[in-house]
């Protein structure tokens, strides 16, 4: 019997490779594999701070005493820019998408983007990801060693508007992650090559983060072990992405 089970999207994913149509292994050997995946990443990162420079604009000019509004789409401009580099981390999951769809020859469901149950479907990791968080925070104030109060600054609109921009930012680090690599990586190598390549790799991508260490990089790559696993078992990009986007909120 073996440990996981390998989902009919990974199937899929290896059926529609160009290199199993001509009789071959689908996919790249794993080294021109991560090549091609920096490769994606670094076009999909100029894209994107293209765009996130035409977005932020409005907050450079109000830097140099501009004449500008004090709020833009109804926020501050500290929350303006927050929620513009959010937004723009969109244009890594289309850069994403169009190479799985049109290079790949891969059907945007094997990538998790399936229509039965989306809503339902991100609900639910809205409400898992939700309580994982309480969670952990809960256990941590029982204790002591965290304490909770509240600074009330933020309005319920600012609240919404930067909830809308984690979910474009949790969609797409999940894709790129799950719906990507560790569905390119499966089709060849197996499931558990997957998970471990994309984990490690999802990790790799917090190392610039304020206050790095070790063990913040080891729950990185646990966190992205358990997407990995989730993704597979429901095969659903909608659950990981909720999931995430409430942890990150």
């Amino acid at each position: 019997m073996k440990l996981i089970n390998r989902p009919s999207i990974i199937d899929e994913a290896a059926s529609s490779s160009m290199s199993a149509k001509k009789g071959k292994k689908p996919g790249l050997f794993i080294i021109l594999e991560l090549l091609l995946l920096l490769f994606i990443f670094l076009v999909g990162a100029l894209c994107q701070g293209f765009v996130q420079s035409i977005a932020r604009i409005p907050y450079d000019m109000r830097l140099k005493t501009v004449p500008v509004p004090t709020t833009f789409l109804g926020l501050e401009f500290g929350n303006y820019l927050l929620f513009s580099q959010l937004v723009c981390t969109g244009v890594m999951t289309a850069v994403v998408l169009v190479f799985v769809r049109f290079v790949q020859n891969r059907k945007l469901r094997t990538a998790g983007f399936v229509k039965k149950n989306a809503v339902k479907h991100y609900l639910l990791g809205l409400l898992i990801g939700t309580g994982m968080f309480a969670l952990s925070i809960g256990i941590c104030a029982l204790l002591g060693s965290v304490k909770i109060s509240s600074s009330g600054l933020f309005s319920p609109y600012t609240i919404f508007m930067l909830f809308l921009g984690w979910m474009i930012q949790g969609n797409s680090e999940e894709v790129v992650c799950r719906g990507y690599i560790l569905v390119s990586v499966s089709r060849r190598y197996g499931v558990i090559a997957g998970i471990i390549v994309n984990s490690v790799l999802f990790g790799a991508l917090h190392l610039a983060n304020p206050g790095v260490g070790v063990l913040p990089i080891v729950n990185i790559v646990l966190f992205g072990v358990v997407m990995s696993l989730v993704f597979l078992r429901t095969g659903s990009i909608w659950v990981v992405s909720a999931m995430h986007t409430s942890w990150n909120f």
